[in-house]
């Protein structure tokens, strides 16, 4: 993933061209199980556990199809909420 500046507004480009490979899934909330391990749960169902404490509810991660780990995340911005687009 690039960042580019641009006024104050920081974009992040994805590289869709291996679209196969992973999935860009909004997180639904961040919580703590039993003995207080941390997991997420995302908008498709899947319940990550061990995520990146920066990440938080309404963040958008990019995950590996094969292992399931979480590759990149992006922040949520208010100004833009929901603001995401795929160049391809």
């Amino acid at each position: 993933m690039d960042e580019e500046m641009d006024e104050d507004v920081i974009v992040k480009v994805v590289d869709c061209s291996n679209q196969s490979e992973f999935k860009l899934c909004k997180v639904r909330s961040v919580q703590f199980g039993q003995k207080g391990i941390p997991y997420l749960n995302t908008y498709d169902g899947r319940t990550i556990r061990y995520p990146d404490p920066l990440i938080k509810a309404n963040d958008t991660i990019k995950i590996d199809l094969e292992t399931n780990k979480i590759m990149d995340f992006i922040k949520l911005y208010l100004p833009f909420h929901g603001f995401i687009k795929l160049y391809t």
